[in-house]
């Protein structure tokens, strides 16, 4: 392995002594030496300046400026980039020793004690100190940039920023925390709860800190700070243990976020949801009385209407006849009308409890109740594996039978084909409907699932034009959506998704019931 090497400059008015000092590094075991010589004080400072030694060997007495003056001067000159510096003194002198080494110099030797070893020595330890002190240096300087640095990150990001010891106190805090506080970096430090926390918060926020700080734990808390005027702002706090490789906590890290417009926009929510539901609760009673109102005279006149058809049928005229039926047809038609609106309102307005739903099972109850509308029209109806999902099978049953029903309904010539598939994708599950019937015209899908939109007349096709509407509403409170794709005389493929069962009814959220809600009320 190569020896270190070194630049040494002798400054010294003897050619004798600096005869010597160059015979001893040359012996130097350890290290290799490049020397230059100068006589003369003034001669030195300036070669100093060139040359960079990295030490230099210094005599006391010179013809124009002592040793000391050298020192004074190489300070000026060399700023931070002093070389190491080794004084040479006469026996008698250490007090000059002493001070020069108050001013710059590493060490000192007496040159009437002086062996090659003690210069060996004194070199390699002057230049390993200053080498270790420039590190040092650099390192201090690193680390007031790094710390610079990170504040002027810290008081940039829009959250409050801060740090605390392991047992809580706090020791950095950003400057957006002292201007919304209106306090001291020392007084948060001392007593932030007291300062800052809202009273009702306190305890509860302090509580859980504690719980933090002694198990190690991460801390987050939605609580209410003081800012500097008096209001109160909800804010969201997060804090993380810093740790040794002991698995010691030195510090925690953490950041106060103010979330007071997200939490009045969660009121304003809750809020509006209270009064949803109460107004779904008063549709619901609403159309149970009308409906129960409605029906009574309806049968009453269909009743009638039926009587008269049965007693007075070929005694009038053919007129009379038709007038009869058309009574009797439009009571009938009106009966279904509201009982599909009953339909509706009940589809989004009522909670739904959600359990695992087989649709292969369901799918085969939908055809046995379909078993004569199936057999009239000699339709075949198939399907893939079909999956279980999360959902509430009544309603599902629904979503099933109205699809089914109206592919057996808008049906052709041919008898009607019928498939139903579901695949997966991503975190739902796509089922389809797929029908050879007598299609959509594309301008005219976007009515399909509105409310009392027909495409036909009753006379073509009966129905009430809501099964399509309920359908939607029931597929939207399950989370998920329904939309058709279709062409005149090449069938339509209804298709909606649903979640799997590994999803609850909790993971739709507040969204999903109160979009659903908020549909009935409008």
């Amino acid at each position: 392995m190569p020896k270190p090497h070194y630049k040494v400059l002798i400054v010294d008015d003897s050619p004798d002594d600096r005869a010597v000092y160059k015979r001893y590094l040359q012996r130097d075991p350890d290290r290799d030496y490049t020397v230059w010589e100068e006589e003369l004080s003034r001669k030195g400072v300036a070669a100093s300046q060139l040359i960079r030694p990295d030490c230099i060997l210094l005599d006391y007495r010179f013809p124009d400026i002592d040793g000391l003056q050298f020192l004074s001067q190489l300070q000026v000159l060399a700023s931070e980039q002093i070389p190491a510096v080794v004084m040479l003194t006469g026996s008698g002198h250490e007090g000059i020793a002493i001070e020069a080494m108050k001013r710059g110099a590493q060490d000192y030797l007496v040159k009437d004690a002086l062996t090659q070893e003690s210069l060996w020595r004194a070199v390699g330890n002057a230049i390993e100190n200053v080498r270790l002190r420039r590190t040092l240096e650099a390192q201090h300087q690193q680390l007031r940039e790094s710390e610079a640095r990170f504040r002027a990150l810290v008081n940039a990001v829009p959250a409050f920023v801060w740090a605390a010891a392991p047992d809580g106190t706090m020791t950095l805090v950003s400057k957006q925390w002292l201007t919304y506080c209106g306090r001291t970096e020392e007084q948060l430090a001392r007593d932030w709860p007291q300062l800052a926390l809202h009273p009702d918060d306190y305890e509860r926020c302090v509580t859980q800190w504690n719980q933090a700080l002694a198990s190690g734990s991460l801390y987050e808390i939605e609580v209410r700070n003081r800012r500097h005027d008096g209001e109160y702002r909800w804010f969201l706090t997060r804090a993380v243990p810093v740790r040794d490789d002991a698995g010691r906590i030195i510090e925690w890290h953490g950041t106060t976020t103010d979330i007071h417009e997200r939490k009045q926009a969660e009121d304003a929510q809750a809020r509006l949801l209270a009064e949803v539901q109460r107004i779904n609760g008063e549709l619901q009673q609403f159309a149970y009385i009308v409906s129960h109102d409605l029906n009574e005279p309806l049968r009453t006149a269909a009743n009638y209407a039926a009587l008269l058809a049965r007693q007075y049928r070929g005694k009038l005229d053919p007129t009379a006849d038709e007038y009869l039926a058309f009574v009797a047809d439009g009571a009938q038609r009106m009966q279904r009308m509201i009982q599909d609106l009953l339909a509706y309102t009940r589809a989004g307005g009522q909670d739904l409890t959600f359990t695992p739903v087989d649709c292969e099972a369901l799918l085969a109850h939908v055809c046995d109740d379909l078993q004569m509308a199936i057999k009239e029209s000699r339709a075949t109806i198939t399907h893939d594996t079909l999956p279980t999902v999360s959902g509430n099978e009544t309603r599902l049953g629904q979503v099933l039978q109205n699809l089914l029903g109206n592919a057996l309904k808008f049906r052709g010539t041919e008898p009607p084909r019928i498939h139903v598939s579901a695949q997966r994708r991503d975190n739902f599950w796509v089922f389809s409907v797929r029908d050879n019937g007598i299609g959509i015209d594309p301008q005219y899908i976007g009515r399909l699932f509105q409310v009392f939109q027909r495409l036909h007349t009753s006379t073509e096709y009966p129905g009430t034009g809501m099964g399509l509407a309920i359908c939607k509403k029931i597929v939207e409170r399950h989370g998920g959506r329904i939309w058709a794709e279709s062409l005149p005389d090449q069938g339509t493929t209804f298709f909606f998704t649903l979640l799997p069962i590994s999803s609850t009814e909790g993971e739709l959220g507040i969204h999903t019931y109160l979009k659903g809600a908020t549909d009935i009320v409008g």
